[in-house]
């Protein structure tokens, strides 16, 4: 009894399910499965195949802003909802040389295959108009908006982890965080908000009993009497040194302590 063809068409179909199966695997792989956007890995792939033929690349890491507020009062599977009719309005104005890529959790990032930061800029304000609307679903008007931090490859980082990096320390900065904005990477402005962090934690730990309290006497210029005092606070260390109180003050206001100051 001959099994020839039996044979030949069971080792067929086995292997259109293999093949099948691998393209799923690849695909799990390289997507991010809520979103169906390629993920991390993509990300590092796509980079280093795409540096290879560009001399410059662009990335922007970005964030989703009121997603956290929509979860807390429609629930997570309308945030989920609105997240994905975001991204498809977002697919709808980007071209073929502009990658979006899901990081994981509220972390997105682009790669934007172009020359110049001008055409990097165009890109950018066609994905943030499409948040001029509010996107509905299931009769809920909901609004959010993107925040977008911008790093230029080669100058800005040498590989995705230090452009990730400081793309989100762009994004940190406080005159985009929250809206529907974006900033191309600056070393002044990203030194001055370290410094700025390591000043407040500095701060953070001072013992605010060490301030001292001046008061000045205000003084009537016509009668040349005194009519008040102005109270000075001046912070001290603790080696007893005198601080600026201006930059002590700022990071009082920065981290919301100020009112310590009247306790």
């Amino acid at each position: 009894m001959s099994y020839d063809k039996p044979i030949f068409l069971l080792v067929y179909r086995n292997q259109k399910r293999i093949n099948e199966f691998v393209n799923q695997i690849d695909y799990t792989y390289h997507h991010d499965l809520e979103t169906s956007l390629r993920n991390k890995i993509s990300l590092y792939e796509d980079f280093e195949q795409l540096k290879e033929d560009n001399s410059t690349l662009y990335i922007a890491y970005g964030v989703f802003n009121n997603i956290k507020y929509i979860n807390y009062k429609y629930g997570h599977e309308m945030g989920s909802n609105v997240v994905s009719a975001a991204i498809s309005l977002i697919q709808g104005v980007i071209r073929e040389h502009t990658h979006m890529y899901h990081l994981g959790g509220d972390e997105y990032a682009f790669i934007f295959d172009v020359d110049s930061s001008n055409e990097v800029k165009n890109i950018i304000n066609r994905v943030l108009r499409v948040f001029d609307r509010d996107i509905v679903i299931k009769r809920v008007r909901t609004n959010i908006s993107l925040s977008l931090g911008v790093v230029q490859y080669p100058s800005e980082g040498n590989n995705v982890d230090e452009l990730i990096r400081n793309a989100h320390l762009t994004l940190s900065q406080s005159q985009i965080v929250n809206s529907n904005n974006y900033a191309f990477f600056s070393s002044t402005a990203v030194t001055d908000m370290i410094s700025n962090q390591d000043f407040d934690e500095y701060v953070s730990k001072l013992d605010l009993d060490l301030f001292k309290l001046y008061l000045m006497p205000v003084v009537d210029c016509k009668t040349n009497k005194i009519v008040g005092f102005e109270c000075l606070s001046r912070p001290f260390n603790e080696f007893d040194e005198l601080m600026n109180t201006e930059l002590v003050v700022t990071s009082l206001e920065r981290n919301g302590r100020i009112q310590e100051l009247d306790e």
